[in-house]
């Protein structure tokens, strides 16, 4: 996603939550890695956006105490819940309008024109998506 679609988005309302820098399974890295890529994430986001980035989704939701301590510390509120939908190239819109009437949150890694890997949605499936639901 480019940095003016976020802030796009951001300026449009959505919340913007982090994600780490590099998407990396926290668990397994030593506290100051850890440290700095929930902080550095929280700080480029909130410099990007101008607000401030509240949540915070680990990724593979691979977390612990310590890291929840950290994501804290780094000034995170609250963690996205299990609940989110992680969407992928095979994610369908009725998969998308189901989740989102069930209250759900949902996980977009990349939004671009296929072939793009298994963590990416096409952009005419999302626009179809946010018109169905600005509609509701």
């Amino acid at each position: 996603m480019t940095e003016d679609r976020v802030r796009r988005l951001a300026a449009a309302g959505h919340e913007i939550g982090g994600h780490t820098r590099t998407h990396a399974r926290l668990t397994e890295l030593p506290l100051d890695a850890r440290r700095r890529q929930l902080c550095d994430d929280r700080a480029a986001l909130t410099a990007l956006t101008g607000t401030d980035i509240r949540s915070v989704a680990y990724p593979y939701d691979a977390t612990d105490p310590a890291t929840e301590r950290l994501a804290r510390e780094c000034g995170f509120r609250h963690t996205r819940p299990r609940a989110a939908l992680t969407v992928l190239d095979t994610t369908t819109p009725a998969t998308l309008r189901h989740h989102a009437t069930k209250g759900g949150t949902f996980v977009f890694h990349k939004i671009c024109h296929a072939p793009c890997g298994r963590y990416a949605i096409d952009p005419k499936v999302l626009a179809d998506f946010l018109s169905w639901l600005t509609a509701r």
